[in-house]
């Protein structure tokens, strides 16, 4: 546990030079540091940023999006999957509802 630890006191560093260094290389090559060992580490966002905070200061954030249809096109489901995975996210689906509206939750362990 006190590698997972590290880990993620190294993240937070990356991620700290990556938003606050002028230089834009610099910045870059620290955000894909961080960015790898999240994913080499299985880490997800809500573990770096809540490391440091109250439980009462995590906000929970839902996104609605409505396609208009009751069954999604090929294409809207292959984007939906695709921006699903790129953000470490699940879309889930309400049955039962009048429209589908798929609902967007960030992984614990970021797969997807």
């Amino acid at each position: 546990m006190a590698n997972r630890e590290s880990v993620i006191e190294k993240v937070k560093k990356l991620l700290n030079l990556a938003s606050n260094n002028a230089n834009v290389n610099e910045s870059a090559t620290a955000a894909g540091l961080a960015q790898q060992l999240m994913l080499e580490h299985k880490l997800a966002v809500a573990e770096i940023e809540t490391n440091d905070q109250d439980a009462d200061d995590i906000v929970v954030a839902k996104t609605d999006v409505n396609f208009g249809a009751t069954n999604l096109p090929k294409w809207k489901s292959i984007l939906l999957a695709s921006l699903t995975k790129a953000s470490c996210c699940v879309a889930v689906r309400i049955a039962g509802a009048k429209l589908p509206t798929p609902y967007l939750f960030p992984t614990p362990d970021g797969e997807v």
